[in-house]
């Protein structure tokens, strides 16, 4: 038989060995023994392990275990998903700075500090998109906790307006709003040591400084901010001197901010001024007086007030405001209390502040301090009608030294005789004037006797103009004639001693020998023509001018035997003026609208008369009334007038009689 070739392709199969058996774990029975728990020789059984019950098991949460770097990490990818439309992270990076408590939303210090500290990396990825995380940020509660953190914060705060300028007011508006009434729970944190309100704002302030040193820009965004966040009047008096006392303190690291920040607090104190003085004038004058005399007994240092208040509850804080029991004639003169108590420790406030700029040995600090002043007068104080207190910074300031006092006299002329100034601001400049020369015990004679003259040179000039076309009193046509002599007879009526030439032996009132020598008194020259002028003038400012003035004017005159007008002013009794001649509401002529509150409830008679307000009248808050002290000067009776005085009176009552038998 052939043999069979086989392709190559293919080989014989050669038979498969059985695989060997694979060892196992399980132990036959002859390895255990008759029990079958018995361990071969030479092996051990290990111990039971057994766990305490009673022991506490603490879980450590995600962020705990987390490093900075990894938290750095995690807000940038949360920051670069929220601008490409993922906000999920995003949101829970923000939650972390919004407190709940109840909700269980407290995060750890540690977990707020880690995330601030990575926000602070990425700075300049906060931009407009990233605006609500930036204002959640702002709004959290920073200020209360550890010093630590504070510094993180305001470091983080000035990378924020430094990268993204956007931001800049939001970060000062947060920072301004520290300087009000900060609640209690500011510093009291859990967790954190209680901190006091007064380092709380010290802190602020710190912050603020440090935002304005890293961008000088920025004080004017600060300024309007300023403006926006003062108290409104109806704020408690606590609100309003803890603002104002950290305006000025803004003042010692913000100088360019002086002029806005002081005018700014005059212009308040000025509203709330006018207010009390209106209110006042609604009121019966004991009941306003009583009203005065109930705060006396207060605290004089007002410093001090209000500085440490960190156990008082804001609440309690002039909560008579709120009582809904009282009526509402009631409730007026409770608010009118506490404006009144307002309006004294804020001007006492300004006193001190004023005093150590006054004090400074520089004469330019002094100059300048003055000029801050008037600046504030001629723009806020002088054009405002009724200011009563807030002008004393002014009268008592400016009689710190003879040149100081020229040059606040001066600046009022310059008003009063300038070409330019509005009708009504020269009105006014005329009774500041004049009132602060009757008033100011520390204007030296000179000064007087220049006011007079400079006051009656314009007269004269105003007399021969307006007399050359008009023989009639008009005090519509011609405001500017009659105030001037007003404060011409106002300055007589209490400087008169000034107006004599060697007056030595007048300066004891007592000795004042008016029976035997006032026929010889030797007038200034022109004190008698200007007098006679306002007497017989056919404008007739005797029937003009306010009728107290007039009258006092009378009877001085008439003792001192200068000028006889009583004459005058009992005819002018009897003659009565057209209707609706004075300055109303609107002067067609004067191309000015006028403040309607001294006209209202006067009469026909009193529409044509010019009002009796003068300035710097008596000075009445009790606490600030000790700066006016020593330079104001009350009023003096003159010698041998009592009969007199009584013998006008007794005439102005026949009048009256015979006044109503003629109607």
């Amino acid at each position: 038989m052939a043999p069979v070739i086989l392709p190559a392709s293919m080989s014989v199969a050669t038979p498969v060995k059985s695989l060997p058996r694979r060892p196992t774990l399980k132990r036959n029975a002859s390895e255990m023994g008759s029990d079958g728990d018995s361990i071969p020789s030479g092996l051990s059984k290990r111990p039971k392990v057994s766990f305490d019950t009673d022991v506490k098991v603490r879980v450590l949460g995600e962020e705990w275990e987390k490093e900075p770097s990894i938290i750095r990490e995690e807000v940038r990818r949360a920051i670069e998903k929220h601008k490409a439309g993922d906000s999920s992270s995003y949101n829970r990076l923000k939650s972390i700075y919004i407190s709940n408590t109840e909700a269980g939303n407290q995060h750890s210090a540690t977990e707020v500090k880690n995330h601030t500290l990575a926000l602070y990396g990425h700075v300049s990825r906060l931009d407009k998109s990233c605006s609500d995380l930036v204002f959640t940020v702002l709004e959290s509660n920073w200020i209360g906790r550890d010093e630590q953190y504070v510094s993180l914060f305001v470091k983080f705060l000035g990378n924020i307006v430094s990268a993204q300028s956007g931001f800049i007011g939001g970060v000062l508006e947060m920072l301004v709003g520290k300087l009000g009434q900060i609640p209690l729970s500011a510093g009291q944190i859990s967790d954190f040591p209680s901190v006091k309100r007064s380092q709380l704002q010290s802190r602020a302030h710190s912050a603020l400084q440090y935002i304005l040193a890293l961008v000088p820009a920025a004080s004017s965004i600060l300024a309007p901010i300023l403006s926006k966040n003062f108290p409104i009047p109806s704020d408690t008096t606590k609100a309003h001197v803890i603002y104002t006392k950290n305006l000025l303190k803004i003042i010692a690291y913000t100088p360019e901010l002086r002029s806005h920040i002081l005018s700014l607090i005059t212009d308040k104190l000025v509203k709330i001024d006018v207010e009390v003085q209106v209110d006042m004038d609604d009121l019966e004058d004991e009941v306003g007086e009583d009203m005065i005399n109930s705060i006396t007994q207060m605290p004089i240092n007002s410093s001090e007030l209000f500085d440490d208040v960190d156990d008082v509850d804001d609440d309690d804080t002039e909560s008579i405001l709120s009582d809904e029991s009282i009526d509402a004639d009631e409730e007026r003169r409770k608010q009118l209390k506490f404006n009144i108590e307002k309006m004294d420790i804020i001007m006492d406030i300004m006193f001190d502040y004023y005093k150590t700029m006054f004090t400074a040995a520089s004469f330019d600090v002094r100059e300048h301090a003055l000029e801050h002043l008037f600046r504030q007068f001629t723009n806020i104080i002088l054009p405002t009608y009724r200011s009563r207190h807030t002008q004393f910074l002014l009268f008592h300031f400016s009689q710190t030294s003879p040149t100081l006092i020229k040059h606040f006299t001066s600046a009022c002329s310059e008003i009063i005789i300038g070409k330019n100034r509005p009708a009504h601001l020269k009105r006014s400049a005329a009774a500041y004037l004049a009132s602060f020369v009757a008033r100011g015990a520390r204007v030296p004679a000179e000064v007087v006797r220049d006011i007079w003259n400079v006051l009656s040179i314009q007269l004269h000039k105003l007399r021969a103009e307006y007399e050359s076309t008009d023989s009639r009193p008009n005090l519509r046509r011609y405001p500017q004639f009659y105030s001037i002599a007003q404060a011409l007879l106002y300055i007589f009526c209490f400087r008169w001693r000034d107006l004599i030439i060697e007056r030595d032996s007048f300066d004891d009132e007592e000795e004042e020998p008016f029976a035997a020598n006032v026929e010889n008194l030797n007038w200034i020259p022109g004190v008698k023509g200007t007098l006679e002028t306002i007497k017989t003038s056919k404008l007739n400012p005797l029937k003009i001018c306010s009728p107290p003035i007039v009258m006092e004017f009378a009877r001085l005159a008439y003792n001192l035997k200068v000028v006889y007008a009583i004459s005058v002013v009992e005819s002018n009794k009897h003659l009565h003026l057209p209707r609706f001649q004075g300055l109303g509401a609107f002067d067609p002529i004067l191309g000015e609208l006028n403040r309607e509150t001294a006209l209202d409830g006067k009469d026909d008679e009193a529409l044509n008369q010019l009002d009796s307000y003068f300035p710097f009248d008596p000075y009445n808050l009790p606490r600030s009334k000790r700066w006016i002290e020593g330079f104001y000067l009350e009023w003096k009776g003159v010698g041998g007038t009592e009969d007199t005085d009584k013998n006008d009176d007794d005439d102005d009552d026949d009048d009256e009689d015979d006044d109503e038998d003629d109607d």
